[in-house]
């Protein structure tokens, strides 16, 4: 049964995700696909310490770097994700679903976590 509410669209854009704490590193990866609301990543270079950081309901930030074919600086698409899986792929690949909390369109060069904390505060709602 598919549960989702919105049309998910297979797009293949590389990806830069972001777990929660100081000392967290950056893993690089590559969209599957992605809807109004979630998206799936492969990551290409999983690491085992951050992996321990990749449970069901961490909120982690993930940038997406948006294709550009214009003289302008690259955009990306700056997202506040909750974790909603981690599972094998077909591959013995590491694929991570999210569900998008917050999203903002940036450039991806200026894309930075202390900006993005204060934004985040302003739409955190209380569990």
């Amino acid at each position: 049964m598919n549960r989702r509410s919105n049309q998910r669209e297979s797009v293949q854009l590389n990806c830069r995700l972001t777990g929660p704490g100081k000392n967290s590193r950056k893993i690089q990866g590559k969209t599957v696909n992605i809807s109004r609301h979630g998206l799936l990543t492969i990551l290409v270079q999983p690491t085992t310490p951050t992996l321990d950081f990749l449970q069901p309901g961490k909120m982690w930030t993930v940038e997406v770097q948006l294709p550009s074919d214009h003289p302008f600086e690259p955009k990306c698409m700056h997202c506040q994700a909750t974790v909603m899986r981690v599972s094998p792929g077909p591959d013995g690949d590491v694929r991570v679903a999210f569900k998008i909390n917050y999203m903002k369109f940036q450039n991806f060069a200026g894309a930075k976590l202390p900006d993005f904390a204060s934004d985040l505060a302003m739409v955190r709602q209380p569990n």
